[in-house]
This record gives C-alpha cells, sequence and structure tokens, in this order.
C-alpha cells in the first residue's frame, strides 16, 4: 500500500515539474508554437523547426506507462507539450502539432 501511495506521490511531482517546464517556455516565447531558436530559446518565429521538435517528441510521454512494452520518455520534451494550454497534459500529441501548424508562419 506504501509503494502505491509513494508512486502517486512522484506522479503528482513529475506532473507538477512538466506544467512548471511549460509554463517558462510559454513566458520565454510570447509566441503560440515558437519553441525552437539559438540555444533552445525560441527565436520568434513559428517555422519547420518548431514542427521538427515536436515531430520527434511525437508520441512520447512524461511518464513511462508500465503498461506497454517501450518507453514512452525516450523522446519526451516538455517543450513540445503545448496543448491544452497553459503547461500541456503530458503527452506529444497530434494537438500539439496542430497549435504550431496554426501559427506557422507567425513572426513576433
Amino acid at each position: 500500500m506504501k509503494s502505491k501511495a509513494m508512486l502517486g506521490i512522484m506522479l503528482t511531482l513529475v506532473m507538477a515539474s512538466i506544467v512548471i517546464t511549460n509554463i517558462a517556455t510559454v513566458l520565454a516565447s510570447p509566441l503560440e508554437g515558437d519553441i525552437t531558436g539559438p540555444g533552445d530559446v525560441p527565436d520568434g518565429t513559428v517555422d519547420i523547426l518548431d514542427l521538427r521538435k515536436c515531430a520527434k517528441a511525437f508520441g512520447s510521454a512524461a511518464v513511462d506507462d508500465p503498461n506497454t512494452p517501450w518507453n514512452e520518455t525516450q523522446y519526451w520534451d516538455p517543450a513540445a507539450d503545448l496543448a491544452p494550454a497553459p503547461g500541456g497534459d503530458g503527452q506529444i500529441d497530434i494537438f500539439d502539432l496542430w497549435k504550431i501548424a496554426k501559427h506557422y508562419g507567425e513572426t513576433g
């Protein structure tokens, strides 16, 4: 019973960390979908590099599901977890790609 409680606490802490990281990313760039640039600092343009970064992380998750045979955290990138805003949902999926595609070409 204690191990389940500890697992629950650890998952909560991981999710809280993800939300904080994603909020910091959103604050770093006022432009939605801008997640790349020099030194991983958003560059003020939503472009193919942002789509590439999100696509590379596509299908990954912040927390590995023990019921699957693969490691969902292998390509996890908190900067690519954009939807739902703010802070994402702990998964890189079509909604994250859509958010970048929606703002593609915008500059700020």
